[in-house]
């Protein structure tokens, strides 16, 4: 665990909450809407990422338990179905490595998991787990040793996969009654990693049992440390973990874990390793109705978070350095609209601090929202958006 202070944390542990909800926005019918109506909701159901050249890409479920794939190319989106009917049995998860090949695991027909991969742009796929190995939407990422995915398995276990010698090993990280949602995990490369935390280790966040948070390091030995940081009844969604990484200007952030999930009540948890873990209720009751989806920004907005609101509405919160401290900025021209967990992006380049992020819409639709980085850093980002796939077409994980 990392046992360094950092004032990026520091800032974000005190902050004041700006909140800039349209007054027309309702508040929240619990009693309506169960928490269990869609699966997408409370896990991950579509994954979206940027390549380096600036090109959106996506993974969703289509009708029929099929997987497509997305790309936005010179403003036109595209899409191909890489996996047919009851291809996909959850959300997918999706990263992009070094020149622009493509990774998605997924939870696949029998409980078995699946990785799609393209390279030199044909999309091939193998199968890292059999039957009865999978029971959630996976995590896959991209280390300096290859591809390796999180999955929670049978009676609620904690697995990692890695591909080695073009053969996928399992090994079971913690035993039954452990996980309880789909793991978010980072593989750390050399720009992530501190004294205490080395290049490819292994960082994953879960529920736990209780409704308690879970968060696992790699050890060199070949086993696993699990801090528990998150109390009883604490945790209600899938989490969302990042680990900071050097592109931003504080050296002293790098390494530092960094976990978000919904809390009690509807309500957003941060947790934060530096000198122990932290955490820090962020937006109090009656916000969040979603597994989160966080990521790492620039110098200005450090820290980004999406989810789906009240009144089917989809916020951007992040964490501003101009003074303003976390502000919740939900997109208006959303509301009533989304209908699973959105997946957000934030750019470093091509171009810089652009925020992006996609959800399914209602009547099954897929959405894709972007803002540009604004002239002010005391300025929200003003988010357009646009329907990139119609009716019956996404579906929850």
């Amino acid at each position: 665990m990392r046992m360094s202070g950092t004032a990026l944390v520091a800032l974000a542990a005190t902050a004041v909450i700006t909140i800039m909800a349209p007054s027309a926005l309702a508040g929240p019918d619990q009693a309506a809407r169960p928490a269990l109506a869609n699966p997408g909701d409370v896990a991950p159901s579509l994954s979206l990422s940027v390549t380096a050249s600036g090109q959106p890409e996506a993974a969703t479920v289509g009708n029929g338990g099929s997987l497509w794939f997305y790309h936005q190319v010179s403003g036109h989106w595209s899409r191909t179905r890489i996996g047919g009917t009851a291809a996909v049995a959850s959300g997918p998860s999706l990263t992009i490595g070094s020149g622009g090949a493509v990774s998605i695991a997924v939870q696949g027909p029998g409980h078995t998991l699946q990785y799609y991969f393209r390279t030199n742009g044909h999309w091939r796929h193998t199968q890292a787990g059999g039957r009865n190995t999978t029971y959630a939407a996976p995590s896959v990422a991209i280390g300096p040793h290859g591809p390796g995915i999180a999955a929670q398995g049978r009676n609620h276990t904690l697995w990692y996969y890695a591909l080695s010698n073009g053969h996928w090993h399992g090994a079971e990280i913690n035993g039954p009654g452990t996980a309880y949602s789909a793991p978010s995990m980072v593989i750390r490369s050399s720009t992530q990693a501190d004294p205490a935390n080395p290049a490819g280790q292994v960082d994953i966040a879960v529920q736990n049992g209780s409704h308690t948070l879970s968060y696992y390091n790699s050890l060199p030995n070949g086993h696993w440390q699990n801090d528990v940081i998150g109390a009883l009844n604490s945790t209600y969604s899938a989490p969302s973990l990042l680990v900071f990484h050097g592109d931003i200007s504080r050296s002293r952030d790098v390494g530092v874990a960094y976990v978000v999930a919904q809390g009690p009540n509807h309500s957003l948890m941060t947790y934060a390793d530096a000198s122990g873990w932290t955490r820090t209720t962020i937006l109090g009751s009656g916000w969040v109705y979603s597994a989160p989806s966080l990521t790492q920004g620039g110098a200005a907005r450090p820290i980004g978070i999406a989810y789906r609101g009240p009144s089917s509405s989809v916020a951007f919160i992040y964490l501003s350095r101009s003074g303003r401290g976390w502000v919740n900025d939900v997109i208006s021209a959303a509301v009533g609209q989304v209908s699973s967990a959105p997946s957000l992006f934030l750019r470093f380049t091509n171009p810089p601090a652009e925020n992006d992020l996609i959800f399914q819409g209602t009547d099954h639709t897929l959405w894709y929202y972007h803002a540009p980085n604004p002239v002010s850093a005391s300025q929200a980002p003003a988010f357009t958006g646009s329907k990139i796939a119609g009716l019956g077409t996404t579906y929850g994980g």
